[in-house]
């Protein structure tokens, strides 16, 4: 008897939301999304029971509440040891990966305006977990933060004088870049994890090499061409 009641003010309550939708048009205030939600749960319950119905309802707000439950994962670092471990991550694969670190502070209204692109860009590259901190999705980079005032003596010996400021490493390669980075020049940093992160550790390394080589050839140049201009001057004084 009453199952049959409830399956019955079930069936009620859906031909009244389908009676009463065409109203949900003239209030702004009314989402596209619940309307639309309305609609179709009470085109469902003409159809299903009343227990049915409510298991229908509660598997779609799980769904729901899993997707929208997605955060990216941004580790805090409070000292110059979890910095390290950090870079050193888990295992091989961490360690290997592309980290981004980000140095801001809590009274830097900039810092706040670079953290929301922060948090959106590590959603999209790097690990998606729950609110209990089980990874979702894993990502092809690892992100951090390092709050000025709570390491100032840390900061200060990386040399950061500005912010919000940004290190990025991978693997044996060491640190890629470091620089002061507001949210006006964001793509900076978007560019930067575009270029790193699926380059092979090898790769960064080799042309590292070959920088320094060019670099150490051009010194030698540099330095043979100043030597040949101070014989060609000594020699214009003698014949002088």
């Amino acid at each position: 008897m009453t199952g049959g009641l409830s399956q019955r003010i079930q069936r009620l309550m859906a031909v009244i939301l389908l009676y009463l939708s065409p109203l949900f048009d003239q209030v702004e205030s009314f989402s596209d999304y619940s309307l639309q939600r309305y609609r179709v749960e009470s085109s469902v319950a003409l159809r299903l029971s009343g227990s049915d119905f409510l298991r229908h309802n509660n598997h779609d707000q799980k769904d729901h509440r899993t997707t929208g439950d997605r955060v990216p994962q941004i580790t805090t670092i409070d000292s110059l040891d979890e910095y390290l471990d950090f870079l050193r991550g888990n295992d091989a694969e961490e360690h290997n990966k592309l980290t981004v670190i980000k140095f801001y502070a809590s009274w830097c209204k900039s810092c706040a305006k670079f953290g929301a692109k922060y948090r959106h860009l590590a959603l999209e590259e790097g690990d998606q977990v729950d609110t209990d901190g089980r990874v979702l999705a894993a990502g092809r980079a690892r992100f951090a933060e390092v709050e000025f005032g709570a390491n100032k003596h840390m900061c200060k010996s990386f040399g950061i004088k500005r912010l919000p400021y940004v290190h990025i490493h991978k693997g044996k390669a060491g640190k890629l870049e470091g620089f002061a980075c507001g949210p006006s020049k964001f793509q900076q940093l978007v560019d930067k994890v575009k270029e790193y992160r699926d380059v092979d550790v090898d790769e960064i390394l080799l042309k590292r090499e070959l920088e320094e080589g060019q670099a150490f050839g051009n010194d030698i140049i540099q330095g043979l061409q100043e030597d040949q201009a101070m014989t060609n001057s000594t020699q214009s004084v003698f014949r002088i």
